[in-house]
């Protein structure tokens, strides 16, 4: 996530907002003993039909500080696939 809350694209200069992504399979991994080892893993997909992933870890602690990545999880759609 850049300074103006775009997801950047890795292998290119485009950035997207949230309208423009849909989530389409949510993975959360967590650890056996510990709390911090949380993480959660999104498979999304780009109206320009862009696949990728966003990773984060969750719960007490994130990678991403501040509320506004949550805020951008939450605004993206989310239409579930049994595809991935």
């Amino acid at each position: 996530m850049n300074e103006a809350c775009e997801m950047k694209y890795e292998t290119s200069e485009k950035n997207y907002l949230p309208h423009e992504l849909t989530i389409l399979k949510t993975y959360r991994f967590e650890g056996d003993s510990n709390p911090a080892d949380n993480v959660v893993l999104y498979v999304v997909q780009a109206d320009d039909k862009n696949f990728g992933i966003i990773i984060d870890s969750y719960g007490a602690d994130s990678n991403y500080p501040g509320p506004e990545f949550d805020n951008f999880l939450r605004e993206i759609p989310i239409q579930e696939s049994e595809e991935y």
